[in-house]
């Protein structure tokens, strides 16, 4: 399985994920879509999940999010959303 992990369905799908992935103890990390809720990206490691937009890497990109696969570096969701180009 991959830490990071893309969420990518229908809207009605995604609130349901949601709860369970609550129900599961993740945590949401604030986002800066600007309500541009496009996806889902799940962090196993650290049960957190965020709202990402489409166009905004790293998240965007599947072979960017490998690069911080296993990172040394405990690289977090939140650092990523503040450093999205």
């Amino acid at each position: 399985m991959n830490r990071f992990q893309k969420l990518q369905t229908v809207r009605e799908l995604i609130d349901h994920i949601i709860v369970v992935l609550e129900e599961d103890g993740y945590n949401q990390i604030p986002d800066c879509t600007g309500g541009d809720q496009d996806f889902l990206m799940i962090d196993t490691l650290r049960k957190e999940y965020i709202w990402c937009e489409n166009g905004f890497s790293p998240f965007c990109s599947d072979e960017e999010m490998a690069k911080y696969q296993f990172s040394c570096k405990q690289t977090t969701l939140k650092d990523l959303e503040e450093n999205r180009y």
